[in-house]
C-alpha cells in the first residue's frame, strides 16, 4: 500500500492523502516522464510512503488531515 501527501502549490496549506492499496512500489507515481501521470508534476509531494493503516493514522495527524482518498 502507497501512501501520498501533497499539496497543489508551494504556498498551499491544504495538504491532500491518496492511498493506492495495489500499488507494491511508488515507481509508478513518482514518474516525472509518464504521459500522464497519476499525480500532476506541479504538485509537491510532502511524503510518499509504504505502510498500513498506522501509517495512514501517523500522517493525518502530523498534516491535519481529515480525508484520504483511496485509489483502486
Amino acid at each position: 500500500m502507497i501512501i501520498v501527501v501533497y499539496r497543489k502549490t508551494k504556498n498551499s496549506k491544504i495538504h491532500t492523502m491518496e492511498v493506492y492499496p495495489n500499488e507494491q512500489t511508488p515507481d509508478r507515481i513518482n514518474n516525472a516522464n509518464a504521459r500522464k501521470p497519476m499525480i500532476p508534476n506541479s504538485y509537491i509531494i510532502e511524503e510518499l510512503g509504504i505502510g498500513g493503516a498506522d501509517m495512514i493514522a501517523s500522517y493525518k495527524s502530523k498534516y491535519n488531515i481529515k480525508n484520504h482518498k483511496t485509489i483502486k
